[in-house]
């Protein structure tokens, strides 16, 4: 199976921003004097400046991923997506690596909110 850009991605801070961005909607999401940060909102719904969580290298930060997973209703397409990338490296995935789990959320949040066509041949609706 061909690797995608994803897979290739090591898990440094460009992996802690796509985290970020896809699953937890922060914006803006850059480097400002060596550490990585982006705007969040906070509960009141005003975006905040904060430092990203290193969600790649920690598995403290990494384990809100399935939390998040949960919150979105997409936790079913997360589980798949690590399953199949722990299972190319012939281990359980309950001892995903923090990178792992990154891979897998992003990869399941890319299947949310695609529209997928009934039809295949547009000239049969239109009768």
């Amino acid at each position: 199976m061909a690797q995608s850009v994803l897979d290739k991605i090591p898990p440094d801070p460009e992996l802690d921003a796509l985290t970020a961005e896809k699953l937890f909607g922060w914006k803006d999401v850059h480097k400002h004097e060596g550490t990585l940060v982006g705007k969040k909102q906070d509960r009141a719904g005003r975006w905040r400046l904060a430092k990203v969580p290193c969600y790649s290298t920690n598995p403290v930060h990494a384990y809100s991923i399935e939390d998040r997973m949960r919150q979105l209703g997409r936790l079913d397409r997360y589980q798949k997506e690590l399953s199949k990338i722990t299972h190319t490296k012939n281990i359980p995935s309950e001892w995903a690596p923090s990178d792992q789990r990154c891979r897998a959320a992003i990869k399941a949040m890319r299947q949310y909110g695609r529209v997928i066509p009934l039809n295949k041949n547009p000239k049969q609706t239109q009768k």
